[in-house]
């Protein structure tokens, strides 16, 4: 399941801070990719910003910065998915980026990944790196198992008849609801899907059966 966060300038740096807006994305400034193991990625990620829904904060960490060459944004989504098919198979949670295209050259993508170190939902943050904008398509991951104990940040949005309960049953091939509200990829932990809307679903790709995570 996704959700997302409109219009937000963020410096990234040991330190982070942010400035949310109602307006257009713009410009991010980010740190390069750190080159340590998926579980350490997700232990010293920092906080890029907070969600908040009346007394809900939900931090939202930054994970890393992807920028590469591809001739179509199906092309991109396909590397991108390879990558957060191995962040959420070591870390056990959904991870996801909004999908970013340079200004002046059609064929240069680029993506922010973030987690809310939930196992059911991930919250997108509209935010490109200098030199790019949205593409109007986002992506995201799926964990792997159909069955799972919610975590603390789990309960938070999970509907209020299943939030006492011990284990969720979920479809992780299947687009959530919330999937539909706006156009992406997702990623599971055998195929990449597509929707822009639910009569506009299509598998985009069978993923590897192995993956690497040196795919940055």
């Amino acid at each position: 399941m996704k959700r997302w966060l409109v219009g937000a300038l963020f410096i990234l740096s040991p330190v982070v801070s942010a400035q949310t807006s109602l307006h257009a994305p713009m410009a991010v400034v980010v740190p390069a990719p750190p080159a340590i193991d998926p579980p350490a990625l997700f232990v010293k990620a920092p906080v890029l910003t907070t969600w908040k829904d009346g007394s809900t904060r939900i931090p939202i960490y930054y994970l890393e910065t992807h920028k590469k060459n591809a001739p179509s944004r199906d092309a991109f989504a396909m590397q991108m998915a390879v990558r957060l098919k191995v962040l959420t198979a070591q870390s056990g949670y959904e991870n996801c980026a909004a999908i970013c295209v340079a200004h002046h050259n059609p064929r240069a993508w680029s993506a922010v990944v973030t987690t809310v170190k939930s196992q059911s939902m991930c919250l997108v943050v509209d935010v490109c790196p200098e030199g790019y904008k949205l593409s109007n398509a986002d992506i995201h991951s799926h964990i792997h198992q159909s069955l799972y104990k919610p975590n603390a940040v789990d309960r938070k949005f999970l509907a209020r008849e299943y939030q006492s309960k011990d284990l969720i049953l979920t479809i992780p091939d299947e687009f959530s609801e919330e999937d539909y509200m706006r156009t992406g990829y997702m990623v599971s932990e055998h195929s990449l899907w597509f929707q822009a809307g639910k009569n506009q679903v299509r598998k985009v790709w069978d993923l590897p059966a192995t993956t690497s995570s040196a795919t940055h």
